[in-house]
């Protein structure tokens, strides 16, 4: 059930995504991004939201009779979406989601790879956290400037609870 639903609106969100692309969406929005919002207000939630979402609707689409038409019609649209958004926050998460399923997958059927797979994944997943800070071989592929300034936004948010922690 909620593999269903999730899928079924992050089919509607990359195909909304995709109107918007080729200019066939209905309303007109004020947007300083690649004018690529989905339904959730920014190229980098929506690829996100399609990253996150690629996975459980291929388990769902593998279970269907149709199975040989939907997963590479299903692949076709959640990969162009996460393409036209340009945004590398969807290839992280898409990178996140793919270990967590094969994870999953060698803990419960081939438990000989599951514990390299998760070294390099940690091993990795530290490499990105640190590019993301600025630092490291990654650096350069993986920072944004917003980051800096969702780090002052928390820090100044932390600060205020802690001034007046009634209010």
């Amino acid at each position: 059930f909620i593999i269903f639903w999730l899928s079924f609106s992050g089919l509607i969100s990359s195909l909304y995504a995709l109107t918007q692309r080729f200019g066939f969406d209905v309303a007109s929005w004020e947007s300083r991004t690649n004018g690529i919002i989905g339904t959730l207000g920014n190229p980098n939630f929506q690829s996100s939201f399609t990253a996150m979402t690629l996975i459980p609707i291929l388990v769902y689409s593998f279970s269907q009779s149709i199975k040989y038409v939907a997963v590479p019609v299903n692949i076709l649209i959640f990969v162009s979406t996460l393409y036209f958004t340009q945004s590398t926050q969807g290839y992280i998460v898409l990178s996140a989601a793919v270990l967590i399923f094969l994870l999953l997958f060698t803990w419960y059927g081939q438990r000989l790879f599951f514990f390299p797979l998760l070294s390099g994944g940690l091993l990795v997943g530290v490499f990105a956290i640190v590019g993301m800070l600025n630092k490291g071989p990654l650096a350069t592929y993986l920072y944004k400037p917003s980051i800096q300034s969702r780090g002052d936004f928390w820090r100044s948010a932390f600060n205020a609870a802690n001034a007046n922690p009634i209010f």
